[in-house]
């Protein structure tokens, strides 16, 4: 599957000169009741889907493990599948390439909770439950227009390049 096609192709790439140029990252959608989770870090003033940059020596999958361990304290985030591929070059001056890798993740229940813990605390500022109907220009376009048309969790692999 793309899953271990992923893993495997990731470490031949792995330098430094490789991390300074590039950032790679992995995101997590988690659905529960038509509502996305977003998260929005210390320091931040914008939302995001869950999840953050992939650490040099680990692969794509294991990042985001991480990452929600690290942001609610979820040491079983339930990956379920790669949904969306996205590339883009980052505009802040400093001209680093971008790659993202969406997963959805099936266990929703386990993200309820209020902020709490002391990954959370370092992590998070503030989480929030989305609605669909209420996304405003908080997602990636391609995110947001596939959530409002009921098809976010369909069974494919996007690639979406900007």
């Amino acid at each position: 599957g793309i899953n271990e096609n992923i893993s495997w192709a990731m470490p031949s790439c792995r330098s430094s000169l490789f991390f300074v140029r590039m950032k790679i990252a992995a995101r997590a959608i988690i659905v529960h009741e038509e509502k996305i989770l977003l998260v929005r870090h210390k320091g931040s003033d914008f939302f995001a889907l869950p999840g953050g940059r992939l650490d040099e020596g680990e692969d794509i999958q294991h990042c985001l493990r991480r990452e929600l361990a690290e942001e609610f304290g979820v040491l079983n985030a339930g990956i379920e599948r790669l949904r969306y591929i996205q590339e883009f070059f980052y505009t802040n001056g400093d001209g680093k390439y971008c790659l993202e890798f969406f997963f959805i993740v099936n266990n929703p229940q386990d993200f309820l909770g209020e902020l709490s813990g002391d990954h959370a605390a370092e992590e998070l500022e503030e989480i929030r439950w989305v609605h669909k109907d209420e996304m405003g220009r908080v997602l990636p376009e391609f995110l947001a227009t596939d959530f409002k048309r009921g098809v976010l969790l369909d069974d494919r692999i996007d690639y979406m390049s900007r």
